[in-house]
């Protein structure tokens, strides 16, 4: 779903015929925090959570929320940082290691595929997200 395009409240309450999600997760962060974190609270049901992995800008002092609906529906916001139990070494060591053995199937992922020569290209479409619908660039080496 483009919520740029399609009204996303209204698709998330046909999808689950009007009561909301149970988790949403806010994965955009940045710029777009002041407009995707309000959407995902509205799409989350009365007892729902909201998870906040985007981050926010360094500058971002505050986004408007409906803090009526986030307390009526007793909605919940769980924040969510990175790497931040252990540290970055030793939390992305685990996250290797469980690709590495195959517990993990990140290929799923990887919307794009360009060789090393290409790396300019692989830059741009990563960059182009809305145009070129990329979710993970992979060059091949």
């Amino acid at each position: 779903m483009n919520t740029k395009t399609e009204d996303g409240y209204a698709k998330v309450m046909e999808f689950t015929g009007g009561r909301g999600v149970d988790i949403a997760f806010e994965c955009a962060g940045g710029p777009s925090m002041p407009v995707t974190l309000p959407q995902a609270t509205s799409f989350a049901r009365i007892g729902g959570k909201v998870v906040i992995v985007g981050g926010f800008e360094t500058d971002q002092k505050g986004i408007e929320l409906d803090w009526a609906k986030i307390q009526l529906g007793e909605i919940q916001l769980i924040p969510s940082a990175s790497y931040s139990f252990w540290g970055i070494n030793s939390e992305m060591q685990m996250c290797l290691d469980l690709l590495a053995n195959g517990k993990l199937n990140a290929q799923k992922l990887i919307t794009h595929r360009f060789p090393l020569d290409e790396i300019n290209k692989a830059f741009e479409t990563a960059q182009d997200k809305e145009h070129t619908r990329a979710v993970f660039v992979a060059l091949l080496v």
